[in-house]
């Protein structure tokens, strides 16, 4: 049904959060790529991602108000793979998908080294909508290295 509205681009969430994990509090970093994402706003800027509401990432993003945006090239097509297929719960992602982070600008959360471009935001309002849960968020810092070829999710999803 949805392929009419395709291709869509496909990027990475990155999150973090402090969780209890095998009853040990830990801080767990976490990334999934998705295709269900856009503008809402310019003034101010706001952003809205879409996720399934069994996603570990939902769990992050639910406890610390906050997630990235990365927009990355289409030469991270099988780390996309991999994260989208995979949950982050037992596994450190980023190092199975060979993905480097480095700390974001103004809030809590990993980046993707490798990213184009992202959007740090700060949750503001979420919205149950079926079996996904849209998050809309206020960017508070982006930054865009340069352009390159992205992937969509005809070759993906």
């Amino acid at each position: 049904m949805f392929d009419i509205c395709n291709p869509r681009q496909v990027i990475f969430v990155t999150s973090r959060a402090r969780i209890n994990l095998f009853g040990k509090n830990t801080t767990k970093d976490n990334v999934t790529a998705i295709n269900k994402h856009m503008p809402v706003s310019k003034k101010p800027m706001f952003y809205a991602i879409s996720l399934h509401k069994d996603r570990f990432t939902l769990d992050l993003i639910r406890s610390s108000g906050v997630f990235c945006t990365n927009f990355c090239g289409k030469e991270l097509k099988e780390a996309m793979l991999f994260c989208k297929e995979h949950n982050g719960k037992h596994m450190d992602k980023f190092n199975r998908a060979k993905l480097s982070k480095k700390e974001a600008n103004t809030i809590d959360c990993p980046l993707i080294d490798q990213h184009k471009g992202v959007f740090e935001c700060s949750v503001i309002n979420e919205i149950e909508t079926g079996d996904h849960v849209i998050l809309i968020a206020k960017i508070m810092h982006m930054q865009k290295e340069f352009d390159a070829p992205r992937l969509f999710n005809s070759s993906i999803f």
